[in-house]
This record gives C-alpha cells, sequence and structure tokens, in this order.
C-alpha cells in the first residue's frame, strides 16, 4: 500500500507491507509547497498523488518519481 500525507507543506508519499513496515525510509517527498494529497493507484504497483495548489506526479512501487521537474506541477489555466 502507498499512502501519501502533507509533511509541514511537502507532500510525502511511503509504501507499506501488510505489516505496517515502511519500505521506502522516512518517505519519498513528492511536492514541495504542496498540501491535501489524494492518492490513486496506477494500476502497476505505483501511485498518482494530486495535491493543492494544481501539482500532480507519478510514483512507482520503488519510489521513484516519474514526472521529473516542469511535469511536477500543472496548470490550471484552462481547465473548465
Amino acid at each position: 500500500m502507498i499512502a501519501a500525507w502533507d509533511a509541514g507543506g511537502n507532500v510525502t508519499a511511503q509504501r507499506v507491507t501488510a505489516a505496517g513496515v515502511p519500505l521506502w525510509g522516512a518517505g519519498v517527498t513528492v511536492g514541495n509547497g504542496a498540501f491535501l494529497p489524494e492518492l490513486v493507484s496506477d494500476d502497476a504497483g505505483g501511485a498518482l498523488i494530486a495535491w493543492e495548489p494544481g501539482g500532480i506526479q507519478r510514483i512507482d512501487a520503488n519510489g521513484t518519481l516519474l514526472w521529473p521537474g516542469s511535469a511536477s506541477r500543472s496548470s490550471r489555466r484552462g481547465a473548465r
């Protein structure tokens, strides 16, 4: 299972075993200046994590960020 939370203005993700053992050390920061994360499985062992204000990131089963750099922030311009 992968969980995500707001850790003092940064969104952090962690993969845990069924017994609750963390697998990614202290966790992986997926978004800076971010809050209110929401997470959905990517059906490949990883997850898509979105947060306010307008960021999104995909993380794989090993804790690797798959959309580095500019892809980790999205713009709401033109969104309806």
